[in-house]
């Protein structure tokens, strides 16, 4: 990868956040370029399906400029100067294991995985209570337990399964399209 190449650093839904990240990077002095901003202008209800608006900087200046947009408050950022190399030390880039590529993201956006979860607790809900309705009319006498004991599993399940997803996020490589799930294993 050349120095002077665009790297994406983040990505944004919302185009008041991605022109405040941008205002912020260029307030440090890195320049950078707000990609598919018109696309996304255009037509706002597929932006998530579009991958929204990227955040580009020249791939000299990406360490420096994710460890601004990451910092907890930005006043605060130092730029350590480490012999003309602007990268923080404590800062580990995830990078593809299949072509060592840096344009890794989430597979999902939470919102498609909070909808997930809240559809199968739904789905989980009414079909506890169309056994329930087809016991009662079918007169058959099933144990309340049982039901009780449905409804809490219908209840918890997808509330466990986002937790893992969030805790282990699916992630996807944007140039060889590799999808893993926690450490990236060579297959």
């Amino acid at each position: 990868m050349e120095q002077d190449e665009l790297v994406t650093v983040d990505r944004f839904l919302f185009l008041g956040d991605a022109a405040l990240a941008k205002a912020t990077l260029d307030a440090a002095g890195i320049d950078a370029v707000l990609s598919d901003e018109n696309i996304v202008r255009m037509s706002w209800g597929e932006a998530a399906a579009h991958g929204g608006v990227r955040l580009q900087v020249r791939g000299s200046e990406a360490p420096l400029a994710m460890a601004m947009l990451t910092a907890e408050d930005v006043r605060s950022f130092d730029v350590q100067e480490n012999d003309g190399d602007q990268t923080p030390s404590s800062e580990i880039t995830e990078r593809c294991l299949r072509c060592g590529s840096e344009e890794i993201y989430a597979a999902e956006s939470r919102a498609r995985i909070y909808a997930r979860g809240l559809i199968l607790c739904f789905g989980g809900m009414m079909l506890v209570n169309l056994a329930s309705c087809s016991a009662v009319l079918m007169h058959a006498r099933a144990p309340q337990h049982l039901f009780s004991v449905a409804y809490l599993v219908a209840l918890i399940a997808p509330a466990i399964a986002v937790a893992i997803t969030m805790i282990l996020p699916q992630k996807h490589c944007r140039d060889c399209d590799a999808i893993w799930r926690g450490v990236q294993r060579i297959s």
